[in-house]
């Protein structure tokens, strides 16, 4: 990791992003494993920030959405859509399949803004979430997938188990991070930065 971050800063990148599997697939294993990868990574990176500058785009979420803006539950059917080879339109690429109820038109005849589908997942976000709405990091949860809700859960309103947690140890990580560089200006900066790129 060392080696990487320092990669990043010799060619000129300030901010990268990592991503996880939010899908229902993690052991109580694995998610211990991962906790340990995650506190051992922010803790390198408190260190080494004054001296590289390089900071981790996934890893300040949590505080981006507790500070600076609410953003959907997940992005699919607002902000990324999926398109089958027939052309039909679904919110994320992985929601195709022929048993998908998720259809919201075809790219010859348009899709229907004025379906049920496209308000539901317009206005998705942690508050229609029965579950969310008590969690305590509520405010800064980086949601789920609302494709994997589906396809393990039969419903995009039910979030997976395993998934929270893996949430929680971000939620955590991030605000370590955060309380610990608050203070660095560079560090300020780069978050104002993610703010607007991420606000696009």
């Amino acid at each position: 990791m060392h080696d990487t971050i320092h990669y990043f800063k010799d060619i000129g990148v300030e901010v990268f992003s990592t991503c996880i599997a939010r899908d229902n697939i993690w052991s109580n294993e694995k998610i211990n494993e991962y906790e340990k990868i995650i506190n051992e990574s922010i803790d390198f990176y408190i260190e080494e920030f004054p001296k590289c500058g390089i900071i981790n785009k996934y890893m300040m979420f949590p505080i981006i959405e507790r500070y600076y803006r609410r953003n959907n539950f997940c992005p699919a059917g607002t902000t990324l859509l999926g398109v089958s080879t027939n052309g039909d339109i679904y919110p994320c690429a992985r929601f195709i399949n022929n048993r998908s109820p998720y259809k919201m038109g075809n790219i010859k005849d348009g899709m229907n803004i004025n379906s049920p589908i496209y308000h539901t997942l317009k206005n998705m976000n942690i508050d229609n979430i029965t579950k969310c709405k008590n969690c305590p990091i509520h405010p800064g949860c980086m949601g789920q997938c609302m494709a994997s809700s589906y396809e393990s859960l039969g419903s995009i309103f039910k979030p997976i188990e395993c998934v929270c947690e893996i949430n929680k140890i971000n939620y955590n990580a991030s605000f370590k991070l955060y309380n610990s560089l608050k203070n660095n200006e560079d560090f300020m900066r780069i978050i104002s930065n993610i703010i607007g790129l991420s606000s696009t």
